[in-house]
């Protein structure tokens, strides 16, 4: 049994697996905010503009859903199972998305200010211009992540895997870089002013002015 409030202010009600089925099948875009799907299997549904915010999501499998446009304003979604999921403008400011799996999960122009993307899984996915200030990305796996003009300011990034990530023109000001691995990263033309970049690993980086870091 999945159990979802569908009407503002109501109670939690429980819902079947053939009903879950049936309102994901229904014209959207779907209401579903406060909805508890922990643990469902959604590979490849079409959650397209939904509400989803602060609904429960942990654990749940999201292999290739649509979730462009949606809001998952402070969601649950740890652990999630959400590779090549398209999350492109989704706004997913201060969800909970720890140790979820975003490979290759499309997350262009996403909003996720002040979201936790602790231990994520975020290795070729693209962060293309999405609002990741203030985020907890820290020891997150993002090696050949595309993040070209992605916004980081002030965001935590300790003990990161940006190894190979493309930061062209990202805003990492204030950022916290702690023993993050940048082996290979691609800075030109990102903003580090008082970024910490204690203990970062450098080797081979394309610096911010377009020099190679030896």
């Amino acid at each position: 049994m999945l159990r979802a409030s569908l009407t503002p202010g109501c109670a939690m009600t429980e819902l079947t697996a053939y009903q879950i089925y049936d309102l994901l099948n229904r014209p959207g875009p779907l209401w579903l905010a406060r909805i508890d799907l922990s643990g469902a299997t959604l590979s490849r549904a079409n959650l397209a503009s939904a509400d989803l915010s602060r609904a429960n999501l942990t654990g749940a499998i999201l292999r290739g859903a649509n979730l462009h446009n949606a809001n998952l304003r402070g969601a649950t979604l740890n652990e999630a199972d959400l590779v090549w999921a398209n999350l492109s403008e989704a706004d997913a400011s201060w969800a909970e998305i720890g140790q979820a799996d975003l490979s290759e999960a499309d997350l262009n122009g996403a909003f996720m200010r002040g979201a936790n993307l602790s231990q994520c899984k975020l290795s070729k996915a693209n962060l293309r211009g999405a609002d990741l200030e203030i985020a907890n990305l820290s020891l997150a796996r993002l090696d050949g992540t595309h993040m070209a003009g992605a916004g980081l300011s002030r965001a935590n990034l300790t003990g990161a895997d940006l190894t190979d990530a493309d930061l062209s023109t990202a805003d990492l000001s204030r950022a916290i870089l702690i023993k993050a691995n940048l082996s290979g990263a691609i800075l030109r033309g990102a903003t580090l002013d008082e970024t910490d970049l204690s203990e970062v690993i450098l080797t081979g980086t394309i610096m911010p002015n377009g020099s190679r870091h030896e």
